[in-house]
């Protein structure tokens, strides 16, 4: 019963983890993805913000947590 409810609590970890990385993902890399130059940087003038496609470095790390959180799904409902 309890790793069941410790399987539920990482799975919601993992589940908000992966989505507030993919959020990032999008709003960094994602939507300015055609403006990005030689070095990797972005300006857009509407935000007068400048982007990196250093980002995109937080897309696998966004993958591993959304695959933790269907394992530990899986294993509490198997349990």
């Amino acid at each position: 019963m309890k790793a069941r409810i410790a399987a539920g609590i990482v799975a919601a970890g993992s589940l908000l983890c992966a989505l507030a990385l993919a959020v990032a993902v999008f709003q960094g890399y994602w939507r300015h993805r055609a403006c990005f130059d030689e070095n990797g940087r972005c300006f857009v003038p509407e935000d007068g913000a400048v982007h990196s496609a250093d980002s995109l470095f937080l897309a696998p790390l966004a993958l591993v947590f959304g695959i933790l959180c269907i394992a530990a799904s899986r294993y509490a409902a198997r349990r």
